[in-house]
């Protein structure tokens, strides 16, 4: 499964695109910054699935700020990466992945893989 992910386009749909159209993805995952252009995005290229996390600069109250995808038996944990403070350190981040124990079958496993977004600031 080939995915993508994506971040902190904050308006720059253009260069999406041409990442999808180079890449072919089965799966794009945009972790922030701007809701918007994930929502552009899948306009574009409906038969790819897409998820998304609302990044610092997103105003989505009733979207969760991370969430955990279960991908063909791997748990990957996705945030924008703000909630973590990884413009310091990933540490946080890596800790809440490995701590991870939210299940959507019967056995609780940690995060296989985590990924996060920018985190910058917003203008």
């Amino acid at each position: 499964m080939k995915i993508l992910v994506l971040s902190d386009s904050h308006g720059a749909v253009s260069p999406m695109e041409q990442a999808v159209e180079q890449t072919s993805p089965d799966l794009i995952l945009h972790l922030g910054d701007c809701w918007r252009d994930g929502e552009r995005l899948h306009d574009r290229f409906p038969s790819i699935p897409l998820e998304q996390v609302p990044g610092n600069c997103d105003f989505r109250p009733t979207e969760p700020a991370e969430r955990l995808l279960e991908l063909r038996g791997k748990r990957i944990l996705l945030c924008h990466g703000h909630t973590y403070g990884v413009k310091q350190s990933l540490v946080t981040a890596g800790f809440a992945a490995e701590e991870q124990q939210l299940t959507s079958s019967s056995s609780a496993t940690p995060t296989d893989l985590w990924w996060t977004g920018g985190a910058g600031h917003c203008s």
